[in-house]
């Protein structure tokens, strides 16, 4: 589910969606024959909002959000649609590429083709929206995420802030731009509210670890990955628990992706495994003044 701003970002880029809009959420989408729901209580069938996609964790919010992209003024997921999220996904996001950072063995991730003959491609890429049916590194997520929220620049994900040399000469690494334009400075602005309100939400319902002063800007999605079994499907009985998240004062400063792999403490909810996790992080940078506030 930590996919699900990054769908949101990428409809929003693309004008069909505002970040104030609501839509009649149905609790369950039928694609390509196959019944789509949501995992938390959604509290059924109702209204509900593009923020509330992403605080409640709507997989069905996310499907309607690729319907959007589809430009059919319906529920159907088209060509159009399919192709416009497989651009954002590999072309804008980076996914199905290596980063480059600096270590051996980094995967690339796959993202399926936007294979108009495939079988059942509708309901694939309406998995993709909520971020199954590929596979992404936690390392991607986070470069990903930074673009959204950074106003729209893709850098290059990097270990090594400097060279010294046997003589002492230090050489700085500069930050690579990898692609612009990720996502318009527009849609960054509107992202970022909307992450700040999943943080909101979690910190009302009594999740106390995440209540941050008022001069700093949290935002984050919690994440429940379901994994997948080396003979189709997906494992009933373990789950990784995941969160993606931004802290910073006027603006996001450090992104934070948290990925635990079945987590036996606590739950393994990305609520309960990922984000506190993320939130001990957030406060620490906070605490030992490495935010700058508000």
């Amino acid at each position: 589910s930590i996919m699900k701003p990054l769908t949101t970002a990428a409809a929003l880029d693309q004008g069909v969606i505002s970040a104030s809009q609501s839509y009649y959420d149905p609790a369950s989408w039928l694609v390509n024959g196959f019944r789509i729901t949501n995992i938390e209580e959604d509290g059924g069938a109702r209204p509900q909002t593009v923020a509330s996609v992403l605080y409640l964790s709507l997989n069905t919010g996310v499907v309607w959000e690729l319907m959007q992209m589809s430009k059919m003024g319906g529920t159907a997921i088209t060509m159009k649609g399919i192709t416009a999220w497989h651009s954002y996904m590999t072309d804008h996001f980076q996914f199905g590429k290596e980063t480059g950072i600096e270590q051996g063995y980094e995967s690339a991730g796959l993202v399926p083709p936007a294979d108009e003959n495939a079988s059942a491609l509708a309901l694939t890429y309406a998995n993709t929206s909520f971020g199954q049916a590929m596979q992404v590194t936690a390392l991607q997520m986070a470069a990903a995420m930074s673009a959204a929220v950074n106003g729209g620049t893709y850098y290059q994900p990097s270990l090594v802030a400097q060279y010294v040399s046997q003589d002492g000469k230090t050489t700085v690494v500069a930050p690579k731009v990898t692609k612009s334009g990720v996502v318009s400075a527009k849609t960054s602005s509107q992202l970022i509210p909307l992450m700040q309100q999943v943080v909101t939400h979690y910190r009302d319902a009594g999740y106390s670890f995440m209540n941050f002063p008022s001069n700093y800007i949290v935002g984050g999605k919690t994440g429940t990955a379901q994994i997948a079994k080396p003979g189709g499907g997906y494992d009933e009985h373990n789950f990784n628990g995941t969160y993606l998240g931004f802290v910073g004062g006027n603006k996001p400063q450090y992104v934070i992706c948290v990925f635990n792999s079945k987590p036996q403490v606590a739950g393994y909810a990305g609520s309960n495994a990922g984000q506190p996790v993320f939130a001990d992080l957030a406060h620490a940078l906070i605490n030992g003044g490495y935010v700058a506030p508000k």
